[in-house]
């Protein structure tokens, strides 16, 4: 697809299937925006869950989802400059210090709705953060950034369409946006649902997923996630889009794991 202006984006969508808690940002403002932060835990227990949520990405997905060729060209883009990359949902930034050290030419800028606690975390001299809403940021900041990451949005913005339309307008010429959620259902290892039908002392009954059909009812429906496919693949903003989806193993559930399986099944087992 190419755009009315002929600019050139791409769009890449990965997702995990794997539990997950409720959403990283949120796009009210002002005072609304400090109550919702507020009301998300940012003790150590967070912020260890929030790293291994980041390790677990990494470690499946790469720093950069398995495109490094758009990557690279899209840093490339955008005319003389410093490139400019810019994750939203940062929490404590974990994903935004990583890439700014791996890319230590590029300017990175992690944003959240508002600021936690603490940093905890040094960041390097071409990293940065900032607060913003999420409308903020569409508004103050069009056709600025090289790469937008979208760090696990589907559950904190009031319309994911509308973000999916809006949310390439902030980027440059052949810009690339890249987008990661974690959708809260566990499967078997045949890669089909646990069932959610089974009542508490009955064979196969499972507390987390039991948890999980709650949080499905009344915050996410699983097709939230393919809509977001079809956004992306109608956008008139992007001209290529491409989707994946990686099953997480939660423990060491089957023989001959390889080692990268192992070690993210390792670290959802110690998240457990």
């Amino acid at each position: 697809m190419t755009s009315s202006n002929q600019e050139t984006r791409s769009g890449i969508v990965e997702r995990l299937e794997k539990p997950t808690q409720v959403g990283e940002l949120s796009s009210k403002t002002g005072e609304d925006r400090e109550w919702f932060f507020s009301k998300l835990p940012i003790d150590e227990a967070e912020f260890t869950r929030v790293e291994t949520q980041h390790l677990v990405i990494r470690s499946t997905l790469g720093l950069i989802l398995r495109v490094p060729d758009l990557a690279k060209s899209a840093l490339l883009s955008g005319g003389k400059g410093t490139p400019t990359v810019v994750e939203f949902g940062t929490r404590w930034g974990h994903w935004a210090i990583d890439f700014a050290t791996e890319f230590p030419d590029v300017s990175v800028v992690g944003v959240e709705t508002a600021t936690p606690d603490s940093r905890r975390l040094q960041a390097p001299h071409n990293c940065r953060f900032e607060t913003y809403g999420l409308d903020e940021l569409l508004n103050d900041h069009p056709n600025s950034f090289n790469i937008c990451y979208l760090n696990c949005t589907l559950n904190g913005v009031k319309s994911e369409k509308d973000l999916a339309y809006q949310v390439p307008r902030i980027l440059r010429p052949n810009g690339l946006l890249m987008k990661v959620d974690v959708e809260p259902r566990l499967f078997l290892a045949d890669q089909t649902p646990c069932p959610m039908d089974i009542k508490e002392g009955e064979p196969g009954w499972c507390a987390t997923q039991a948890i999980i059909e709650e949080h499905l009812r009344s915050k996410i429906q699983p097709e939230a996630l393919e809509k977001w496919e079809q956004c992306l693949s109608t956008n008139p903003y992007l001209t290529s889009t491409g989707f994946g989806k990686e099953y997480i193993p939660i423990g060491p559930w089957r023989d001959g794991l390889d080692d990268r399986s192992t070690q993210v099944a390792n670290l959802m087992q110690a998240n457990a």
